[in-house]
């Protein structure tokens, strides 16, 4: 009785025996919680991240960033980290319970469901294409066929070279490919930096010899071509604003007491209506006058220009000074620098501290320059800069005229991203990748307002771009951006650099004839010195002195211009997504494509291969037809915020390079369409554009902020006032120049020099007595004149879609302290003299109408004039501290220079009313 008395108690606490609970399956237990939680996301029909959770094999497959499971480890698997750290389900949507989360643990670590269905995908030659695309083909590719082997294709690769064949389908161990890699033969050592070629890894050559040793399969894998019919986008997708094609929304009607100049002021004023506001008084006609000058051309206006105007009554005065200053050759200048800004224009690679020089990338500043002189219709622009190699023939030299080189020059346009890709070590795979990402980058957020970054590693995570949209965009750019079939930038090596650099040497009949003529006499001189050099009896210091001589007259031949271009060679490698952005584990084969959330019938992505004398793909020109197409959704509306922005400070949308889900939303939606319309229809003119905004009566507002404003407009939303700007840093160094009578507006042609002094200060070098303006100095990314960086030129890196000011102590001391600075005021009051005479009440009248462009008030009068007289004293009875005095001038005239010195340093010199 005491024995099962005591194990029926010792039962109680701890069972006898406990039967094996039966493992999870996936269809009865596993996949219910999917389809609660994850279906919205992730089924056969919504495949984001490339996930189905809906059947075994869609998890078994994984997605995007790799594989989800790892039989027997849950914590190795990816599946299980993103549910147990709450990042799945996504916020929002209700989490799994902690007995689910147990659940697909106790699945994974059993593994028993997941073993029994696994299969191994065959081995073909698509499976080892990638990594012959990476280890490979530097060497044995498009471009070269060292030792007579071409790895291009598996029957190139069976038939071989001067060897024999590369590799014998079966046999591993005795092909040719494999043994030369085991013997550390390929790559070769010596080329490996040049190349910038990497050795297989153990574990891709042993996938390699497997192939081979199963037979060499061939395989047959299509480019994956979604186009239209992604799953992964959806039709709610589509319907965001910004990837709708904007409407021409009827303008608003507005009342008789309401100050009206267009459409503009229309859509404008129903918004302040209703916010109980409406525009501020139209400004000061001298204040307007320098408000357009710096806003078309980023100079102040000449003084007698404003007086002019100021006296002007005539209606049409505005209009006049309009069309006077969008004639100038300074409108090109000032408007060109805000598109470079967008390009990351620099003069120089970045990326390493050797910070190479770009000897020919002024081509295209000169190039953007002028196209905005000339007006050039934007879909023309932005077409020549996207694909202007195969909008012409330039192979065929007869054909090549002026034409021909400028739209060679445009492609600059996808050349000015930081690129080091000219030196080892940083000529591999990932830097050349990185070159790709940034110049996709520019063009996403400078062109079509879009981040695509993100896409890059993983389908974007609030915008609908799947990660295989980002790689069907590479592939666009695979004729001429290929990280297997590299051209770097700048020459370095030996025989890497034959026919791998990215320079083009194009020009025209008449080019070539003015070299000729210009090298002839040198060619003749050398052939002199060359007789010389083979004379008998020469002695050893005549080898010398001959040999100088000769090297000096070779160094001066002529040769003709180059062009940092970028041009298809007809011959793209295959383009893989890779997983989580990592070059080194390709996924699915991508066709050329462009984003199906911007996709549509009636503008649908069509590349075709002109008919060109040498190979082009077509695909960059399809992509700029596909842009510039009048409906397409983002291009023109991206353009006019921007204009916007510029004239007003904040753009209609104030996030100007994210029209995405994470961007500001349109503050004015329906004048931003309107505009968008406007401008398409009237052949995409910026100077239209200009027009329509600077004759509105909300640009011409005073600036003036009230205690009404700030409570009923307080971020200026509704442009209840023009806002006032700083002048930017090329404009600040642009006018001090033309204060003082020394800006040289001499434009285009190779970039101006810098010094760069002991104390670390870079200054830009006069030619006699001179500058130019900002745009025409040297844009080395390492050695920027120093006011430049002070007044927050930014950093090109890869560009700049916004320009930001700041405010820090560095500014008023430069502008205080700076040589140049109290030079130029030195030069400054010189030239007020030769206008005012000795008379002191002139002087102090030039001198504002030379810095602030308008006459000084009465309160400013009296302070410049005592001013004079104060520091007059200072320099009659030696008491200035230092020995500042402007060279060749009395105490009263060194007086006039102190005046112009704060004058340049005032508020009023440096901000837009």
């Amino acid at each position: 009785m005491r024995q099962p008395l005591l194990l029926a108690l010792l039962s109680l606490v701890v069972p006898l025996s406990v039967p094996a609970a039966e493992p999870p399956d996936f269809q009865r237990d596993v996949r219910p919680v999917f389809k609660a939680h994850c279906a919205k996301c992730h089924s056969e029909k919504v495949k984001k991240s490339e996930l189905n959770l809906l059947t075994l094999a869609g998890v078994q497959k994984g997605g995007e960033s790799g594989e989800l499971l790892v039989p027997g480890k849950p914590g190795e698997s990816l599946l299980f980290e993103m549910i147990h750290d709450g990042s799945m389900p996504p916020e929002g949507e209700k989490p799994l319970s902690k007995a689910q989360v147990e659940l697909i643990r106790d699945w994974i670590q059993r593994g028993v469901s997941l073993e029994s269905t696994s299969t191994e995908e065959p081995l073909t030659w698509d499976t080892v294409t990638p990594l012959l695309l990476r280890r490979c083909w530097m060497c044995h590719g498009p471009e070269y066929q060292f030792g007579g082997v071409d790895l291009r294709s598996l029957a190139k690769m069976l038939k071989g070279g001067d060897a024999g064949p590369a590799a014998i389908s079966g046999k591993p161990d005795v092909s040719l490919v494999v043994m030369r890699v085991q013997q550390k033969k390929c790559p070769p050592k010596a080329d490996i930096g040049e190349a910038g070629i990497e050795p297989m890894t153990p574990e891709e050559l042993g996938l390699f010899k497997k192939w081979i040793r199963n037979g060499t399969a061939e395989g047959e894998v299509e480019p994956e071509d979604v186009g239209l019919d992604d799953p992964l986008v959806t039709d709610a997708d589509r319907n965001f604003w910004s990837f709708q094609s904007p409407k021409r929304f009827p303008v608003p009607t507005t009342r008789n007491d309401e100050r009206a100049a267009g459409a503009i002021d229309a859509f404008l004023l129903r918004k302040l209506r209703d916010a109980d506001l409406g525009f501020s008084p139209e400004a000061d006609r001298r204040v307007l006058a320098r408000r357009l000058a710096y806003s078309l051309t980023g100079l102040p206006p000449e003084p007698v220009l404003v007086e002019q105007f100021a006296a002007d009554t005539d209606l049409l005065a505005w209009d006049r000074l309009v069309e006077k200053l969008l004639a100038s050759p300074r409108y090109g200048e000032k408007w060109g620098r805000f598109w470079l800004d967008l390009a990351g224009y620099a003069d120089s690679e970045g990326k390493r501290s050797a910070d190479m020089i770009r000897p020919w990338a002024w081509r295209y500043r000169d190039y953007v320059i002028r196209s905005f002189n000339d007006d050039k219709p934007y879909d023309d622009f932005l077409c020549e800069q996207i694909a202007g190699d195969e909008l012409v023939d330039w192979a065929d030299q007869d054909a090549v005229n002026e034409d021909v080189l400028e739209k060679l020059v445009a492609t600059g346009f996808l050349r000015m991203a930081p690129d080091g890709t000219s030196a080892d070590p940083v000529n591999r795979f990932p830097d050349r990748l990185e070159v790709m990402t940034d110049e996709l980058d520019v063009l996403g957020r400078s062109v079509l307002g879009l981040t695509l970054n993100c896409a890059r590693c993983h389908s974007h995570k609030y915008d609908p771009i799947p990660q295989r949209d980002y790689y069907r965009l590479i592939a666009v750019f695979k004729g001429a951006y290929d990280e297997y079939d590299w051209l770097t930038p700048q020459p370095f090596g030996n025989q890497w650099n034959k026919a791998k650099r990215r320079h083009m040497t194009v020009s025209t009949d008449e080019e070539r004839k003015r070299v000729e003529a210009l090298a002839a006499p040198i060619r003749e001189k050398i052939k002199d010195l060359e007789a010389q050099l083979k004379a008998k009896g020469v002695s050893k210091a005549d080898k010398a002195n001959l040999q100088k001589a000769l090297a000096k007259q070779k160094s001066q031949l002529p040769k003709p211009g180059q062009i940092r271009a970028l041009w298809d060679r007809g011959r793209p490698s295959p383009t893989f997504v890779y997983r989580r952005g990592d070059e080194t584990q390709p996924a699915q084969l991508v066709a050329p494509g462009v984003p199906s959330v911007l996709s549509s019938k009636s503008n649908p992505y069509e590349p075709a291969p002109p008919d060109h004398s040498s190979p082009k793909t077509g695909r960059r020109l399809a992509l700029a037809n596909w842009i510039t197409h009048p409906q397409h959704p983002l291009t023109a509306r991206v353009f006019v915020n921007r204009i916007w922005q510029q004239h007003f400070g904040t753009g209609i949308v104030e996030s100007v390079d994210n029209f995405g889900r994470l961007g500001t939303p349109p503050s004015h939606p329906d004048l931003l369409d309107w505009l968008a319309v406007e401008f398409v229809e009237h052949g995409w003119s910026l100077k239209h554009l200009h027009r329509l905004i600077l004759s509105s009566a909300a640009w011409r507002q005073q600036s003036l902020v009230t205690e009404e404003h700030l409570k009923l407009d307080p971020e200026n939303r509704l442009l209840s006032r023009m806002p006032m700007r700083r002048l930017t840093a090329e404009e600040v160094r642009d006018s001090v120049l033309a204060a003082a009578g020394r800006l040289n507006e001499q434009p285009f042609g190779t970039p101006d020099q810098v010094d760069i002094r002991g104390d670390g200060l870079v200054t830009s070098k006069a030619v006699g007595g001179y500058w130019r303006r900002s745009i025409f100095v040297r844009h080395r990314r390492k050695e920027m004149p120093t006011i430049l960086e002070t007044f927050d030129l930014p950093q090109m890196n890869p560009n700049c879609t916004e320009r930001k000011n700041s405010t820090v102590v560095s500014q008023p001391l430069h502008l205080f302290n700076n040589r140049m600075i109290y030079d130029r005021a030195g030069e400054l009051a010189k030239r007020v003299l030769t206008l005012a005479g000795t008379s002191q009440r002139k002087q102090v009248e030039v001198a504002f109408s030379l810095t602030l462009n308008r006459p000084p008030t009465e309160f400013e009068f009296r302070s410049g004039l005592d001013a004079l007289a104060e520091f007059s004293g200072y320099r009659e009875i030696g008491t200035e501290p230092d020995s500042k005095s402007a060279a060749n001038l009395s105490p009263e005239d060194s007086a006039l220079a102190d005046l112009c010195h704060a004058l340049l340093n005032s508020a009023a010199f440096l901000y837009i009313d």
